[in-house]
């Protein structure tokens, strides 16, 4: 496996221009901002309507939608930027484990927004857990091929 070239956000920089990588930085720390705001509005004024686990997946709709604006912002760029990991034998592996952490993070919203309010704190940790053992064991069957270029 190739490593990381240690220039690669000067190389960015070079390849897109100062200009490119600047308004994605300050369009990041907005859009983090924005989402920050809209929480402390929520908590005060909209949270006390719903129960305590549909706020708690909203606000993992939240994040994922956050990610999502800044995702589409940086993934065109780093499509742009030249590639800097030689071989690149993992990147399907990589969107399939985003993919995963995504779907999981959407599948909790749901549980948490219909299901969670009638079972205890417990419960609802124990569904947790299970969920991440299930997600691991995804993920490591994702990965398990590219286990051995990471050990040489």
């Amino acid at each position: 496996m190739g490593e990381m070239d240690a220039s690669f956000k000067d190389d960015m920089i070079k390849e897109l221009g100062p200009r490119a990588v600047g308004w994605r930085i300050g369009a990041s720390i907005l859009s983090f901002t924005i989402w920050l705001a809209a929480g402390i509005i929520w908590l005060f004024f909209y949270a006390g309507t719903i129960s305590f686990w549909q706020n708690v997946a909203l606000f993992i709709v939240s994040l994922i939608a956050l990610c999502g604006v800044n995702a589409a912002m940086w993934v065109g760029a780093g499509m742009k930027a030249r590639s800097r990991i030689s071989g690149n034998r993992t990147r399907g592996r990589s969107i399939a484990s985003a993919a995963t952490g995504v779907a999981w993070l959407l599948g909790l919203a749901v549980y948490f927004y219909y299901y969670a309010g009638g079972l205890t704190l417990y419960q609802n940790l124990g569904v947790i857990l299970l969920s991440l053992v299930l997600l691991a064991g995804v993920n490591l069957v994702i990965h398990v091929r590219s286990a051995p270029d990471l050990c040489h």
